[in-house]
Parts: structure tokens; C-alpha cells; sequence
């Protein structure tokens, strides 16, 4: 970077055109159990058939993502709003979390909504209706819909939605 873009950058700090952006990497510990998840499925699939329960496996590793997705949400989230709590709510600091999916931001949403310390936003483009509910990784969903719905009855269009989320 050279030194001119370096007091530009200060000066745009200092005119409060732009605010200073902090990184701050985390890591969570998390374990999972997989032992005993398995022997769980094997004790109880155990009077099925070879095919009924290869479905049932196929059906299970995709519950299993979802709840693992979902518990990972939840302690990243209690992270977060604990150390943005301990450290920086009321010094007029705010934060951004960038998902990789709409659900994965609308769970974030209801958990800091759950734990009522911060007030928080989501700001996602509308769903497209037509992907497949069932594929976790990339469909839109029932949670994304219904957020979806709840915001366009609110503000009646995507750009006002969008609008009022960054002005907030």
C-alpha cells in the first residue's frame, strides 16, 4: 500500500466519510461425537433391511448436517454476542457477520434475537422459490421463506427492506 492511499485513508477517518474497519478472527471449539452417533444408527437400524436402511442413512447424514449446522450456529452466536457484549456494546462499535447462506443468517438472527443483548439485522436477497427445499446447502427453505415474508409484509418491496436495514 503506499503512502499516499494511507493519508487518504486517515483522511477519509478523520472527515468520518469512512470508519476504520477491525478484523478480529475467532475460533470456537466444538466436538462431536461420532462414536456414538453410529453406534446409536446401528443399534437401531438394526432389524431393517440392507436397502431401508441405506435410505434411512442417506435421510439421517442430512439431519445430521442440518443439526450440526444448527448447534454450530448456536455456539458461534453465543461467542459472538458474548465477546461483542464484553467488549464493545455501548462504545458505539458495530459488527458484521457475513454467512454463507441465507438460512445460516436468518438461525444467526434468531439466536442473538433469543439471547436479547444486541440488536441485530439481516439484510439477504429474496429467495428463489423454485429451488428445492430439501437440499440444505443451496435451496431456499421454509425459515428463509418465512423471514422472507415477514420482511416484504414490513416493507412491502426489496429495496426499501434493504434500505432500512443499512440505514439502521
Amino acid at each position: 500500500m503506499s503512502s499516499d492511499s494511507i493519508v487518504m485513508r486517515k483522511d477519509g477517518v478523520d472527515d468520518r466519510a469512512i470508519v476504520p474497519l477491525i478484523y478480529e478472527g475467532r475460533f470456537v471449539e466444538q466436538t462431536v461425537d461420532e462414536a456414538n452417533i453410529d453406534l446409536w444408527f446401528e443399534q437401531t437400524t438394526k432389524r431393517l433391511t440392507e436397502s431401508q436402511r441405506e435410505d434411512l442413512k442417506r435421510k439421517w447424514s442430512s439431519m445430521k448436517r442440518l443439526a450440526s449446522m444448527e448447534a454450530r450456529i448456536k455456539r458461534i452466536a453465543l461467542d459472538i454476542n458474548n465477546h461483542f457484549v464484553e467488549g464493545y456494546k455501548d462504545t458505539g462499535f458495530k459488527a458484521m457477520l457475513a454467512t454463507n447462506r441465507k438460512r445460516d443468517a436468518v438461525s444467526y438472527l434468531a439466536c442473538f434475537e433469543q439471547f436479547g443483548d444486541l440488536k441485530c439485522e439481516v439484510c439477504i436477497s429474496a429467495p428463489d422459490m423454485r429451488e428445492d427445499v430439501d437440499n440444505i446447502d443451496d435451496g431456499a427453505d421454509s425459515r428463509v421463506i418465512d423471514y422472507w415474508s415477514k420482511v416484504m409484509k414490513k416493507y412491502d418491496d426489496a429495496d426499501a427492506y434493504e434500505d432500512s436495514v443499512k440505514n439502521r
